[in-house]
C-alpha cells in the first residue's frame, strides 16, 4: 500500500503488465509479453512527436492521455489513477489483437 497526498492507494492484485516485466540480473527489464512490447509502441507514438512505430492506435491514445489533462483532476496522482483502466483495456486489446486467427 502507498500513501500518495493522505489518501490511501491499495492495489489488491497485480496488473497484467506487472507480471510480463522481469528484472534480469544486470538490472536491466526485459519484456517478455508481446503485448507489452506492442502496447509500449502505442504509448510510444502517443508521447513522443518522432514516431518511429507508426501504430495507428497511438494518435487515439494521445487524444484520451490530452483529454485526461483537461479534465481539471486535482493532480498528476489522480490522473494517473483515472487513467489506469484505460492502459488495462489497451493491454487487453494488444493481447487479443495478437492471438492468432484459427
Amino acid at each position: 500500500m502507498r500513501i500518495v497526498n493522505d489518501r490511501s492507494l491499495a492495489f489488491p492484485k497485480r496488473r497484467p503488465c506487472e507480471r510480463s516485466i522481469h528484472s534480469t540480473s544486470s538490472g536491466r527489464i526485459q519484456i517478455k509479453d508481446p503485448a507489452i512490447k506492442l502496447l509500449s509502441r502505442i504509448v510510444h507514438g502517443a508521447d513522443v512527436s518522432t514516431d518511429l512505430y507508426g501504430e495507428p492506435e497511438a494518435p487515439g491514445l494521445k487524444a484520451i492521455a490530452e483529454g485526461f489533462g483537461r479534465l481539471g483532476l486535482e493532480n498528476d496522482h489522480t490522473v494517473l489513477e483515472k487513467q489506469l483502466i484505460v492502459y488495462d483495456a489497451l493491454y487487453e486489446y494488444c493481447r487479443q489483437k495478437l492471438v492468432p486467427v484459427e
